[in-house]
């Protein structure tokens, strides 16, 4: 009887840990849900900053193509003539193309790393380019890429 005894006040004690370790593994997952999801969640802040900046960028270099063709320029020639205007960040530059479709100004507008480009006729009375719908470019239309650096 007192073997019975003994055996039966042991499972009795042991009983209360099986909760216990039923809520120890409840916190654990909880705490590993709440870090992943506070990593993913940086993790789309992040890529939603980096695509902002992007298009942020991408609009200052299309703002550039746009500035230049309200600035009177002289003739272009096969090297870039550039003007910049420090106070909106605005970088434009053209020259002749090298296209035989036709006599083409390449204006290139430029923000950071972002470059594009536009086709362009140039009015050799009063210097001003003019653009035409669908000849924007996201790449340098002259044969080699290297005519397009500076």
């Amino acid at each position: 009887m007192l073997k019975t005894k003994i055996a039966k006040t042991s499972l009795q004690n042991c009983q209360g840990f099986s909760a216990l370790g039923m809520a120890m593994i409840l916190l654990l997952l909880g705490g590993i849900l709440i870090a992943e999801f506070g990593r993913t969640s940086f993790l789309a802040q992040k890529k939603m900053i980096y695509k902002k900046q992007y298009y942020i960028a991408e609009n200052r270099a299309l703002s550039s193509i746009q500035w230049a063709i309200t600035l009177a320029w002289s003739e272009p020639t096969q090297l870039w003539q550039c003007q910049r205007l420090a106070s909106l960040e605005l970088n434009a530059c053209i020259k002749k193309s090298s296209l035989s479709t036709g006599p083409y100004v390449i204006i290139r507008g430029t923000f950071e790393q972002i470059k594009r480009y536009h086709l362009a006729t140039y009015n050799q009375h009063n210097g001003l380019l003019s653009i035409e719908n669908g000849h924007w470019l996201d790449y340098c239309p002259d044969n080699r890429e290297s005519n397009c650096d500076e």
